[in-house]
């Protein structure tokens, strides 16, 4: 990364960081049966952030007003997401192409990353400075369910039709880092999402109508930018259908969103907003 000094000469910046970790993972498998299976598994995981939130440069507008102006920059220094995590899963194969699983899981991630404000000095002026930094984090927990079955028990041609269900259910502590007295949720987070299938398969040709709905949800553009939105609850129904002539030659057609589903965000928030409105 470069910087200016006086306008005219570039001046390299260099930024180190570094962390070294233990991972371990314990993962056990129990066959209750033929057709039956638990799962468990207990791990330490880690996720490094995105690679645009580690850029070292910033966007400084300075204020024409009385209003402190928005300015966003990088964060090179980040740390990586970490998270202990424990899953239990049950798996029933009751038939051919047919199963059930139950799964639960629990996850504590430290080194959240969300987007935070701080000073910064350049060429004797101050700026507000919109960063992604790394915060507390907490706790996640989650149970899905699933279920698919060829229609084997009807007669006849019925019996190639097919369905496919899950469910799956979220709740977490986590917060975003503001507004600062009444927090977004978390990021990407949405408590229920559930998908219904309908589909056929015979000699080569499948066909497939999905039905998909999840809860409102807050949505995170770019951690630089501090812009945080919620993504409205929705509902949306696609297909597909397709054709394997053979290993090399298949024909697909694919239409999404049938019903015309329209997205809509609500709530859109600047991390300078929410310190504004805190004052």
């Amino acid at each position: 990364s470069q910087t200016t000094d006086g306008g005219s000469t570039f001046i390299p910046i260099e930024v180190t960081n570094h962390y070294t970790d233990v991972l371990p993972s314990l993962n056990l498998n129990f066959n209750l049966a033929d057709d039956q299976l638990v799962r468990f598994g207990a791990s330490m995981a880690e996720s490094r952030p995105p690679l645009d939130t580690l850029n070292t440069g910033y966007s400084l507008n300075p204020s024409t007003s009385a209003e402190p102006a928005t300015n966003t920059g990088g964060n090179p220094k980040l740390k990586p997401f970490r998270a202990s995590q424990l899953d239990l899963d049950y798996e029933w194969y009751f038939h051919e192409e047919s199963m059930f699983s139950v799964a639960a899981y629990y996850k504590h991630i430290m080194n959240y990353i969300g987007s935070g404000i701080g000073q910064e000095t350049f060429g004797g002026t101050s700026y507000n400075i919109t960063t992604p930094v790394n915060g507390p984090g907490g706790d996640l927990e989650g149970l899905e369910f699933t279920f698919q079955s060829r229609l084997y028990f009807l007669p006849s041609f019925l019996n190639d039709f097919g369905i496919y269900a899950n469910a799956s259910f979220v709740t977490s502590n986590i917060k975003e880092f503001h507004p600062m007295l009444n927090p977004y949720s978390m990021g990407g987070l949405a408590k229920n999402s559930d998908e219904f299938d309908l589909y056929y398969d015979r000699g080569g040709f499948e066909a497939r109508i999905a039905t998909k709905y999840h809860t409102a949800f807050t949505m995170i553009p770019g951690w630089a930018s501090g812009q945080l939105d919620t993504l409205d609850a929705e509902t949306t129904v696609d297909a597909t259908a397709s054709y394997q002539w053979n290993e090399h030659i298949g024909f697909r057609v694919q239409g999404l969103n049938l019903t015309n589903q329209v997205t809509r965000f609500s709530g859109g928030r600047q991390a300078g907003d929410a310190l504004r409105g805190s004052n």
